[in-house]
């Protein structure tokens, strides 16, 4: 039997997914002898921030994981 989970279970598990990549990936491009390309990366409770000097697509500089719930 196909069990169907919520929409936004669903949402979540898939955002977290391509937070672990982006994360993964932007982690071994800052890892390069010297960080060549200028790699930052900071989190804020649940979002992360990627940030790449020489990179300049949205891509490489974005803000993944804010919610609604972080505004103040």
């Amino acid at each position: 039997m196909l069990h169907i989970r919520s929409s936004l279970d669903l949402i979540q598990e898939i955002e977290q997914s391509e937070i672990r990549y982006m994360s993964d990936r932007m982690s071994a491009i800052q890892d390069r002898p010297g960080n060549p390309e200028g790699i930052e990366i900071q989190q804020f409770g649940q979002a992360i921030c990627y940030y790449s000097r020489s990179m300049p697509w949205g891509s490489f500089n974005t803000v993944k994981g804010i919610t609604g719930r972080m505004q103040s």
